[in-house]
């Protein structure tokens, strides 16, 4: 996994001229690790589809490809894990940079699964919380462009975000 993660670093042009059978393979793979494999396996996932999703974003010749198009799978399993589900928190900066990039390749879906996790939440004492917290951890300038100065502030914002909402969340 660890060469896989490299490449994907180095060269992720490479990794995006396989062809769609065998990228979408990958991906299976990538998306298996992520939730059955140990930590470091975990990290290496994370770490390759952070570096994946830069460069596809960064390729217009790819962002209206079904290599880009994975990204919104990956955001709905990001977005699952991060608020409904049980991850190791010690991957908390590396998850944050992984989902911060697919949130930013993919504004619009992002904009969907919140919204519909608002709407679950209409009428709950909880709505509220929720909306500041989600406010709070992408409403400041340049929110979802890919640079380093809003990476950092998305990151500071991460950790207190999830501890604002990931307990009840988990336990409804």
């Amino acid at each position: 996994m660890s060469l896989v993660s490299y490449m994907s670093e180095i060269h992720p042009s490479y990794l995006c001229r396989l062809s769609d059978d065998m990228f979408n393979s990958l991906m299976s793979s990538i998306e298996f690790c992520l939730l059955k494999s140990n930590i470091d396996v975990v990290k290496f996932c994370l770490e390759l589809l952070t570096s994946l999703t830069m460069y596809i974003q960064q390729d217009v010749s790819l962002l209206h490809s079904d290599k880009h198009s994975v990204g919104t799978r990956f955001l709905t399993i990001f977005f699952n894990m991060l608020l409904l589900e049980t991850f190791d928190m010690s991957l908390m900066d590396t998850f944050s940079a992984a989902f911060y990039t697919l949130i930013c390749s993919h504004q619009e879906d992002y904009k969907r699964l919140v919204n519909n996790l608002l709407l679950e939440h209409s009428g709950s004492p909880h709505y509220e919380r929720l909306v500041n917290a989600f406010n709070q951890l992408t409403g400041f300038p340049d929110a979802f462009t890919i640079s380093r100065a809003a990476r950092i502030k998305f990151t500071e914002n991460f950790t207190p975000f999830l501890t604002n909402i990931r307990g009840f969340l988990c336990i409804r």
